[in-house]
């Protein structure tokens, strides 16, 4: 029962990820753990609507990653909302960092593309 509900979760990430631009779902070699990757390269960070779209693929990345908690029990809603918490933490840094880079007109050597890497636990 656990698995298929994993493998139901698991196709129902992978497709908001495929419906949300600028959001890449990986499944972590750990079939526990997901990772998601938001693009902000097509966002202009130094406006507010920008700055507002990056938070909102952040969020979905969130679901795509935690999932949902409103469709589960108590005790799974509580989990979704630890993933969540902890993914933001971790993701908060970097988009604080993106967006005063924007802002400050300073331009970092990156290998990849403009992203920010968004991952359970």
């Amino acid at each position: 029962m656990t698995t298929s509900i994993r493998s139901v979760s698991f196709i129902l990430a992978a497709g908001l990820a495929i419906a949300v631009p600028g959001v890449a779902f990986t499944a972590a070699p750990d079939a526990d753990q997901q990772s998601a990757r938001v693009s902000y390269r097509d966002l202009d960070l130094k406006s507010e609507q920008g700055v507002a779209r990056l938070r909102q693929r952040v969020r979905a990345a969130l679901t795509v990653v935690c999932g949902r908690a409103e469709t589960r029990g108590l005790n799974a809603n509580a989990q979704v909302n630890r993933c969540r918490a902890a993914a933001l933490a971790k993701a908060q840094d970097s988009m604080q960092l993106a967006v005063a880079t924007a802002r400050t007109d300073t331009r970092l050597a990156q290998n990849t593309a403009p992203s920010i890497a968004i991952g359970a636990r």
